[in-house]
Protein backbone atom coordinates (compact mmCIF):
# COMPACT_ATOMS: atom_id res chain seq x y z
CA UNK A 1 0.00 0.00 0.00
CA UNK A 2 1.44 3.38 -1.03
CA UNK A 3 1.13 6.08 1.67
CA UNK A 4 0.59 9.64 0.44
CA UNK A 5 2.08 11.85 3.15
CA UNK A 6 2.14 15.27 1.52
CA UNK A 7 -0.86 17.19 0.18
CA UNK A 8 -0.15 20.73 -1.00
CA UNK A 9 -2.80 23.22 0.25
CA UNK A 10 -4.39 24.99 -2.70
CA UNK A 11 -7.67 26.85 -3.32
CA UNK A 12 -7.70 26.08 -7.05
CA UNK A 13 -5.45 24.44 -9.64
CA UNK A 14 -3.32 25.98 -12.31
CA UNK A 15 -2.41 23.99 -15.40
CA UNK A 16 -4.29 20.73 -16.06
CA UNK A 17 -2.42 17.43 -15.72
CA UNK A 18 0.05 16.71 -18.49
CA UNK A 19 -0.01 13.48 -20.45
CA UNK A 20 0.96 10.61 -18.18
CA UNK A 21 0.26 12.60 -15.03
CA UNK A 22 -2.48 12.44 -12.38
CA UNK A 23 -3.71 15.16 -10.05
CA UNK A 24 -5.23 13.97 -6.78
CA UNK A 25 -7.18 16.25 -4.44
CA UNK A 26 -8.18 15.61 -0.85
CA UNK A 27 -11.42 17.39 0.07
CA UNK A 28 -12.31 17.71 3.77
CA UNK A 29 -16.00 18.65 3.97
CA UNK A 30 -15.89 19.01 7.77
CA UNK A 31 -13.09 21.58 7.60
CA UNK A 32 -14.22 25.14 8.43
CA UNK A 33 -14.19 27.40 5.41
CA UNK A 34 -16.21 29.41 2.97
CA UNK A 35 -19.85 28.52 2.28
CA UNK A 36 -19.81 26.80 -1.10
CA UNK A 37 -23.58 26.34 -1.41
CA UNK A 38 -23.98 29.31 -3.82
CA UNK A 39 -21.79 27.43 -6.31
CA UNK A 40 -24.21 24.52 -6.68
CA UNK A 41 -26.63 24.16 -9.56
CA UNK A 42 -30.37 24.05 -8.92
CA UNK A 43 -30.48 20.25 -9.23
CA UNK A 44 -27.51 19.84 -6.86
CA UNK A 45 -29.12 22.16 -4.30
CA UNK A 46 -32.37 20.21 -4.60
CA UNK A 47 -30.49 16.95 -4.08
CA UNK A 48 -28.89 18.35 -0.92
CA UNK A 49 -32.25 19.46 0.47
CA UNK A 50 -33.67 15.95 0.01
CA UNK A 51 -30.94 14.33 2.10
CA UNK A 52 -32.18 13.00 5.42
CA UNK A 53 -29.45 14.39 7.68
CA UNK A 54 -28.03 17.90 7.87
CA UNK A 55 -24.50 16.48 8.17
CA UNK A 56 -24.92 14.48 4.96
CA UNK A 57 -26.31 17.53 3.15
CA UNK A 58 -23.50 19.76 4.44
CA UNK A 59 -20.83 17.29 3.36
CA UNK A 60 -22.42 16.85 -0.07
CA UNK A 61 -22.58 20.62 -0.53
CA UNK A 62 -18.97 21.16 0.51
CA UNK A 63 -17.66 18.31 -1.65
CA UNK A 64 -19.68 19.28 -4.72
CA UNK A 65 -18.70 22.93 -4.33
CA UNK A 66 -15.04 21.93 -4.10
CA UNK A 67 -15.39 19.82 -7.25
CA UNK A 68 -16.81 22.80 -9.11
CA UNK A 69 -14.12 25.17 -7.91
CA UNK A 70 -11.30 22.77 -8.78
CA UNK A 71 -12.63 21.93 -12.25
CA UNK A 72 -13.36 25.60 -12.90
CA UNK A 73 -9.73 26.40 -12.17
CA UNK A 74 -8.58 23.86 -14.73
CA UNK A 75 -10.88 24.95 -17.55
CA UNK A 76 -10.97 28.71 -16.87
CA UNK A 77 -14.59 29.00 -15.75
CA UNK A 78 -16.16 30.23 -12.55
CA UNK A 79 -17.33 27.39 -10.33
CA UNK A 80 -21.02 28.20 -10.80
CA UNK A 81 -20.58 28.19 -14.60
CA UNK A 82 -19.52 24.53 -14.67
CA UNK A 83 -22.19 22.25 -16.17
CA UNK A 84 -22.26 18.48 -16.17
CA UNK A 85 -23.62 15.76 -18.39
CA UNK A 86 -24.11 12.28 -16.97
CA UNK A 87 -23.32 8.86 -18.38
CA UNK A 88 -25.78 5.93 -18.38
CA UNK A 89 -24.74 4.94 -14.84
CA UNK A 90 -24.61 8.51 -13.54
CA UNK A 91 -20.92 9.31 -13.97
CA UNK A 92 -20.57 13.11 -14.30
CA UNK A 93 -18.73 14.56 -17.30
CA UNK A 94 -17.96 18.15 -18.18
CA UNK A 95 -20.59 19.38 -20.64
CA UNK A 96 -18.27 21.47 -22.77
CA UNK A 97 -15.98 19.41 -25.00
CA UNK A 98 -12.86 19.07 -22.92
CA UNK A 99 -10.06 16.50 -22.71
CA UNK A 100 -10.21 16.59 -18.90
CA UNK A 101 -11.19 13.32 -17.21
CA UNK A 102 -12.15 13.25 -13.53
CA UNK A 103 -13.82 11.17 -10.87
CA UNK A 104 -14.87 11.86 -7.29
CA UNK A 105 -15.35 9.60 -4.28
CA UNK A 106 -16.44 10.63 -0.81
CA UNK A 107 -17.08 8.74 2.41
CA UNK A 108 -17.92 10.38 5.70
CA UNK A 109 -15.57 13.28 6.35
CA UNK A 110 -13.29 12.84 3.36
CA UNK A 111 -13.46 13.19 -0.40
CA UNK A 112 -10.95 12.32 -3.12
CA UNK A 113 -10.89 13.75 -6.62
CA UNK A 114 -8.69 12.39 -9.40
CA UNK A 115 -8.05 14.37 -12.59
CA UNK A 116 -6.34 13.22 -15.79
CA UNK A 117 -5.66 15.04 -19.01
CA UNK A 118 -5.46 12.04 -21.30
CA UNK A 119 -7.29 8.93 -20.02
CA UNK A 120 -10.49 7.90 -18.23
CA UNK A 121 -10.08 7.60 -14.46
CA UNK A 122 -12.00 6.19 -11.52
CA UNK A 123 -11.41 6.42 -7.79
CA UNK A 124 -12.82 4.88 -4.63
CA UNK A 125 -12.25 5.70 -0.98
CA UNK A 126 -13.24 3.73 2.13
CA UNK A 127 -12.53 3.95 5.87
CA UNK A 128 -10.66 0.95 7.24
CA UNK A 129 -13.36 -0.50 9.48
CA UNK A 130 -14.98 -3.88 9.76
CA UNK A 131 -18.25 -4.45 7.95
CA UNK A 132 -20.60 -7.00 9.49
CA UNK A 133 -22.06 -7.94 6.10
CA UNK A 134 -18.76 -8.05 4.18
CA UNK A 135 -18.96 -11.78 3.43
CA UNK A 136 -22.50 -11.51 2.12
CA UNK A 137 -21.52 -8.58 -0.10
CA UNK A 138 -18.48 -10.49 -1.36
CA UNK A 139 -20.60 -13.51 -2.32
CA UNK A 140 -22.99 -11.26 -4.21
CA UNK A 141 -20.50 -9.01 -5.98
CA UNK A 142 -17.06 -10.59 -6.33
CA UNK A 143 -16.02 -13.01 -9.04
CA UNK A 144 -15.47 -16.70 -8.36
CA UNK A 145 -11.71 -16.18 -8.67
CA UNK A 146 -11.65 -13.50 -5.95
CA UNK A 147 -13.91 -15.54 -3.67
CA UNK A 148 -11.56 -18.50 -4.05
CA UNK A 149 -8.67 -16.28 -2.93
CA UNK A 150 -10.29 -14.70 0.12
CA UNK A 151 -13.28 -16.82 1.15
CA UNK A 152 -11.42 -19.03 3.66
CA UNK A 153 -9.57 -16.18 5.40
CA UNK A 154 -10.19 -15.45 9.07
CA UNK A 155 -12.21 -12.36 9.91
CA UNK A 156 -9.46 -9.71 10.20
CA UNK A 157 -7.50 -10.67 7.06
CA UNK A 158 -10.80 -11.18 5.25
CA UNK A 159 -11.87 -7.63 6.09
CA UNK A 160 -8.58 -6.24 4.74
CA UNK A 161 -8.85 -8.33 1.59
CA UNK A 162 -12.49 -7.34 1.14
CA UNK A 163 -11.64 -3.62 1.23
CA UNK A 164 -8.72 -4.14 -1.16
CA UNK A 165 -10.88 -5.87 -3.76
CA UNK A 166 -13.94 -3.67 -3.16
CA UNK A 167 -12.06 -0.41 -3.73
CA UNK A 168 -10.36 -1.87 -6.81
CA UNK A 169 -13.71 -2.97 -8.24
CA UNK A 170 -15.36 0.40 -7.57
CA UNK A 171 -12.47 2.35 -9.08
CA UNK A 172 -12.37 0.19 -12.23
CA UNK A 173 -16.14 0.37 -12.71
CA UNK A 174 -16.19 4.15 -12.16
CA UNK A 175 -13.34 4.56 -14.64
CA UNK A 176 -15.66 3.48 -17.46
CA UNK A 177 -18.92 4.61 -15.85
CA UNK A 178 -20.39 1.14 -15.42
CA UNK A 179 -22.10 -0.81 -12.64
CA UNK A 180 -20.69 -3.06 -9.92
CA UNK A 181 -23.24 -5.67 -10.95
CA UNK A 182 -21.53 -6.10 -14.32
CA UNK A 183 -17.97 -7.32 -14.97
CA UNK A 184 -15.43 -4.50 -14.52
CA UNK A 185 -13.65 -3.22 -17.63
CA UNK A 186 -10.70 -5.53 -18.34
CA UNK A 187 -8.58 -2.68 -19.72
CA UNK A 188 -8.43 -0.62 -16.49
CA UNK A 189 -5.48 -1.06 -14.14
CA UNK A 190 -5.49 -0.11 -10.45
CA UNK A 191 -3.10 1.31 -7.85
CA UNK A 192 -3.97 1.28 -4.14
CA UNK A 193 -2.81 4.00 -1.76
CA UNK A 194 -3.42 5.43 1.71
CA UNK A 195 -4.53 9.08 1.59
CA UNK A 196 -4.73 9.34 5.39
CA UNK A 197 -4.11 6.89 8.23
CA UNK A 198 -7.19 4.70 8.62
CA UNK A 199 -8.30 5.04 4.98
CA UNK A 200 -7.78 2.97 1.84
CA UNK A 201 -8.18 4.25 -1.71
CA UNK A 202 -7.82 2.87 -5.22
CA UNK A 203 -7.35 4.76 -8.47
CA UNK A 204 -7.98 3.19 -11.88
CA UNK A 205 -7.09 4.31 -15.38
CA UNK A 206 -6.70 2.93 -18.88
CA UNK A 207 -4.54 1.02 -19.47
CA UNK A 208 -2.99 1.68 -16.04
CA UNK A 209 -2.53 4.67 -13.72
CA UNK A 210 0.83 6.39 -14.04
CA UNK A 211 3.39 5.61 -11.33
CA UNK A 212 3.08 7.55 -8.08
CA UNK A 213 6.09 9.67 -9.08
CA UNK A 214 3.81 11.19 -11.74
CA UNK A 215 1.10 12.15 -9.24
CA UNK A 216 0.61 15.67 -7.93
CA UNK A 217 -1.30 15.76 -4.66
CA UNK A 218 -3.29 18.71 -3.33
CA UNK A 219 -5.41 19.57 -0.30
CA UNK A 220 -8.40 21.70 -1.31
CA UNK A 221 -8.53 24.93 0.70
CA UNK A 222 -11.89 26.72 0.38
Amino acid sequence: MIPIDHWLPSPAPGEPPRAGELHLWVIEPDRPGADLSPLLSADEASRARKMLGTEEARRFTATRGALRRILGGYVGLTADAITFDYGPSGKPLLSDPCPLHFNLSHAGGMGLLVVSGDAPVGIDLEPERERANARAIARRIFSADILAQIGALDDTPFQHAFLHHWTALEARVKCRGGSIFHPPPPDAGVIHFTPRPGWIAAVASVPHPPPVQQWRTFLFSP
